[in-house]
This record gives structure tokens, C-alpha cells and sequence, in this order.
């Protein structure tokens, strides 16, 4: 079966704006890859290459289903009619979203795509709006990131509700102002990436922003999502009205925060980190744009640190107390809590072996010196 959706063309990602960002294009931009008028949504497609990149890796790999005559997307315009019934009936559940994109309308049922096929579709078209890998991994395996877990949407979920389960909102009590375990000053002033690296972590870009700020404790890896620019577009299409567009305004807002705010503060070291990140690394070069405060309302709140807080404090106890590395290290935490104690005084003790061993032959050195001098004296001439 031939890859339906390999070729993605311009016109196909001005749609795609339109479809998820409501963009707005002058009128004389039609299939240009950029466009020179500030005032056409347009003329910010250039910093979007990451997300037109991310989009032709998830459609490429879109394959319909053999046993079916008819598949569920023929075009990118399928795609994206899928994309704008999630946006319009948020509160649909996914079955009735199904059952309006690919049953309805058809009068002979027998020749619906397979239903596994309208499936891998949803999970395309949900992937790409909510910014996460939807599916199961055998469905997202061809665009998953290395380890990089995925999310189903279950049949009886509304997107809503979908977006919610997939970005849960919690405090931790490090960030809970009513907690005796509040200390969110100290968390946010120690999590600097500049200081992070210099302990030892580094750092991965991911796709997924529901894998922003995963720590791998073994790998001593922490996974950054990029697509900041995909994160401003978020902020600039709810500005007006906090519904135009599927993701949440408060996700974006605080990813943007943990980027720019609490791992890369506006500084000359972590700038260059940064730099020496979006040149080496792969991530994304829209992240050198400190800009996110532009994008603020008014009546924005300040970050509560709800939907990322639980990774930030994570990260914040591994600084603390590090996960054990290499086999010392791990029979000493599994014989004491306190393993650096233990270590201290392990090595303690082996510095005050050596030095008596040292004292030790050094003394008698100095006896065999002295008996030798005793026995064999020097006769006055």
C-alpha cells in the first residue's frame, strides 16, 4: 500500500495553521514558504520548521490498513477535517468523533475504512494537537522517540476530558504554599541547567510534551520539550478567547516558564548552554528567542507549577540525594540511608590504614638503619 500522505506541500501547512492556530494570511502568500508582511500569520512560518518537520515524520508513517478498500485519510485534507471535529466538539467522546469523521455520510458501511485504520488516524490527528504521542506503542512506533512513552485515548473519553487524564494538574506540597513542605524558592534558584550539567545531567530534546522534564535516573538525562514556538502559538491563540485552541493555555505557559525561567534563565551561561544545545544537540533554535512574556495577558496567574512541579521536584531530590552509580555506591545504599556518611567514613578509615602502613614502614625503616649502623659502626680514622 502506497504512502498515502508522504508528500506534504505548503498549502498543506497553511491549512494545518488555519486548522489548529486560526492564522490568518494576507492573501498573497498562497504557497510561499515565508511570507515578508508583518501582518500575515504567515510571516512566522519560518519558526515553525520544527513543528512542519514533526508533522511530515507522523504522516509518513501513516500506512491504511490492507484488509481495507477504503482508507480512513486519502489526503492531508482528511487529516485535517479529523483535527478540526476534535477542536469543534471538544466535549464529543472519542467514539462519536469516530463514528462522525469516518461512518457518517456513508451509505454503504461495508466499505468504511477498518476500524483499527480510522483509529490510527485519530491517534495522528491527536498527536499532532495535543502534542503528545497518542496510541498505543505499537501505533506510535513509527515517530516515537527512543523510550519515549505513549498515551491511548480511550473510546469513552472526550478530548476534554482526554487532555486532563493526559496532563494531570497537581501541587506538590515543594510548591504548595499551605505545606510545611513548601519551599519553592530554593527548588526554582537550584534547578539552573548550568548547574544541573555541572553535576553530572544532561540534557535531550523531546516531541513530547508530556515527557518535558523526564528524568532518567539511570542515563542521568533530563528530556527538554522544544517546540517553544509551537508552545507561543498556543499563547497567541487563546490571547482573546482561552478556548481557540485544544490545548490548555496553562500547559504552554508553564512549559514556557520552566524553560526560560527556571533551566535557562536570562543569563550569559545560560545562553551559551542553550546555544551550544540548539547547534550540537537538536534542539530547536526558536528556544534562543526569550520572548515569552510578550505572549502574557493580563490576567494570566502566576505559574503554579501544577502540571510540571511533580518533575521540577523530582529533579531537585536527585540534586540532593543523587541515585547511586556503580556497584560501591549501590551496596552502600542498600546497607545505609545515609550512604555518603558511610562512604566518608569508609574512606576515612582506609586513608588511616595507608597512613599507618606508611608509619609503619617508615619505622622500621629507621630500626633497620639504626641496626645496621650499630652492627657495622663507623671505625674514626
Amino acid at each position: 500500500m502506497a504512502l498515502l500522505l508522504r508528500e506534504v506541500s505548503v498549502q498543506d501547512f497553511q491549512q494545518l495553521s488555519q486548522c489548529i492556530w486560526n492564522w490568518e494570511f494576507c492573501g498573497h502568500c498562497s504557497g510561499d514558504k515565508a511570507c515578508l508582511t508583518a501582518t500575515c500569520s504567515w510571516s512566522r512560518a519560518r519558526r515553525l520548521d520544527y513543528f512542519w518537520d514533526r508533522y511530515r515524520d507522523v504522516t509518513e508513517a501513516y500506512v491504511p490498513e490492507l484488509s481495507s478498500a477504503t482508507p480512513a485519510l486519502t489526503s492531508h485534507h482528511d487529516l485535517l477535517e479529523v483535527i478540526r471535529s476534535i477542536r469543534t466538539h471538544p466535549n464529543w467522546n472519542r467514539e462519536q468523533l469516530m463514528q462522525h469523521n469516518f461512518v457518517d455520510g456513508v451509505e454503504d458501511t461495508a466499505s468504511c475504512a477498518a476500524v483499527s485504520d480510522q483509529s490510527r488516524a485519530m491517534n495522528i490527528a491527536a498527536s499532532l494537537l495535543f502534542l503528545t504521542n497518542c496510541g498505543t506503542p505499537l501505533e506510535c512506533a513509527e515517530f516515537l522517540e527512543d523510550d519515549s512513552p505513549s498515551f491511548s485515548w480511550r473510546g469513552n473519553l472526550t478530548a476534554s476530558a482526554f487532555v486532563d487524564e493526559a496532563y494531570p494538574a497537581y501541587v506538590h506540597p515543594y510548591f504548595d504554599r499551605g505545606s510545611d513542605s513548601f519551599k519553592a524558592p530554593d527548588v526554582l534558584s537550584r534547578l539552573a541547567a548550568t548547574r544541573l550539567v555541572r553535576l553530572g545531567l544532561k540534557f535531550e530534546p523531546t516531541n513530547d510534551l508530556r515527557s518535558h522534564l523526564r528524568l532518567d535516573h539511570a542515563r542521568r538525562t533530563i528530556q527538554v520539550f522544544h517546540g517553544s514556538a509551537v508552545l507561543k502559538e498556543t499563547l497567541l491563540a487563546t490571547r482573546e478567547d482561552l478556548t481557540d485552541c485544544a490545548m490548555p493555555r496553562a500547559i504552554a505557559l508553564e512549559a514556557l516558564d520552566n524553560i526560560h525561567q527556571v533551566l535557562f534563565p536570562a543569563n550569559r551561561k545560560s545562553y551559551a548552554l542553550l546555544h551550544s544545545l540548539t547547534s550540537k544537540h537538536g534542539f530547536d533554535k526558536d528556544l534562543l528567542h526569550y520572548e515569552s512574556a510578550q505572549y502574557r495577558r493580563e490576567d494570566d496567574q502566576e505559574t503554579s507549577y501544577e502540571y510540571f512541579g511533580i518533575r521540577l521536584a523530582e529533579i531537585y531530590d536527585e540534586i540532593q540525594n543523587p541515585t547511586p552509580h556503580g556497584r560501591l555506591e549501590n551496596w552502600l545504599e542498600r546497607k545505609s540511608g545515609t550512604r555518603y556518611m558511610l562512604l566518608a567514613t569508609m574512606i576515612g578509615v582506609f586513608i588511616a590504614v595507608i597512613l599507618g602502613f606508611l608509619s609503619l614502614g617508615v619505622a622500621m625503616f629507621q630500626a633497620w638503619v639504626a641496626y645496621q649502623q650499630w652492627k657495622h659502626p663507623v671505625k674514626e680514622t
